[in-house]
């Protein structure tokens, strides 16, 4: 078992640390003094919590070793017995059916939802980051353009008409940054 005077003198030599930083606080350059006796009480806390550990390591190994032999003496009444095999004629099985639906139900996720209701506004949807870049871009740096856009935008019904009016009026190639990174928010808010 740990000694309790083990633990006391632990505590008293963090006390004493406390006390120590408490006498620097405030001070802009500590004294070489406090750094000496910090280490020391350092130093001897570190060793004594190696002796509680290692006192603490040999009574679980003197336990260990305890209720190890007491078990082995047990081993013979806790042999188990071997089950009786089951004949293979008497296990009838039969093939399992399984029912796949034509068509699986579509998964509602709420974030989709969210999302979904937070994309009814497209200005409010684009990050602060993407407008500088789709203005720079895409409207050839006209916030204008791309207000009047954005605008036009929230009033199709479809995510198809919405793209056919940006092919009519712009003709960006989708397949490049940042023309793509504006299709997915117009696909999120469309789908």
């Amino acid at each position: 078992m740990l000694s309790k005077n083990q633990i006391e003198q632990s505590l008293e030599q963090i006390q004493q640390m406390q006390v120590l930083y408490r006498q620097v606080r405030d001070a802009e350059v500590l004294p070489f003094s406090f750094f000496s006796s910090v280490f020391d009480i350092l130093k001897n806390l570190t060793t004594s919590l190696h002796e509680m550990e290692s006192t603490q390591l040999d009574a679980m190994q003197k336990l260990s070793m305890e209720h190890e032999s007491v078990l082995s003496g047990m081993a013979p009444l806790l042999k188990p017995s071997a089950p009786e095999p089951v004949p293979v004629e008497s296990v009838k099985t039969e093939p399992v059916k399984k029912e796949i639906p034509e068509e699986l139900p579509e998964k509602k996720f709420l974030s989709d939802a969210i999302e979904k209701k937070l994309l009814t506004d497209l200005k409010k949807a684009i990050s602060l980051n993407d407008t500088f870049l789709y203005r720079r871009e895409l409207f050839g740096g006209d916030s204008g353009l791309m207000d009047q856009t954005l605008s036009q935008l929230e009033g199709f019904a479809s995510f198809h008409s919405a793209m056919a009016f940006l092919d009519e009026n712009f003709g960006w190639n989708w397949t490049e940054e940042p023309a793509f990174s504006f299709r997915e928010l117009l696909e999120k808010r469309f789908l």
